[in-house]
């Protein structure tokens, strides 16, 4: 009877010892699979650092170019601003140009008037002359 009690003992040990094992088991690939969770958390975690670190990179990169456009936009716009005035200056040059071409094609046309009018001016002293030297040979006479 004492024999039959202890084999049930060592039946009910060897149950409870396989029951922990098979715990033990669940236990060792519970922690394994959370172990394996865990590297790829940090492998990911490592990969967001890095892509967050040349986005950061790149953002600044972008943010020079940026400062570096705006500078060459103002420069192009002073640029233009300029040329603008240029050819203003120019065009106002150009009205002027064609006034003075105006003005002396009148003087050249006034010049031309009055050498005419000097022209037949000295026509008339000639004549005059002419006809006074006429006289003073006439009197002489």
């Amino acid at each position: 009877n004492t024999m039959l009690g202890g084999e049930t003992k060592v039946k009910d040990l060897e149950t409870a010892l396989s029951a922990q094992d098979d715990v033990r088991k669940e236990l060792k690939g519970a922690i394994e699979s959370l172990s394996s969770k865990n590297a790829e958390a940090l492998r990911e975690g490592h990969d967001s650092k890095q892509a967050i670190g040349n986005l950061q990179a790149r953002v600044s990169e972008l943010s020079r170019d940026l400062h570096v456009r705006g500078r060459e936009l103002e420069a192009a716009k002073k640029r233009i601003a300029e040329l603008e005035e240029s050819v203003s200056d120019t065009r106002d040059l150009q009205m002027a140009h064609e006034e003075a071409a105006v003005r002396v094609k009148q003087l050249s046309d006034e010049v031309a008037a009055k050498e005419v009018v000097i022209e037949d001016l000295r026509a008339r002293a000639d004549d005059v002359r002419r006809r006074e030297g006429g006289r003073d040979l006439h009197v002489r006479g």
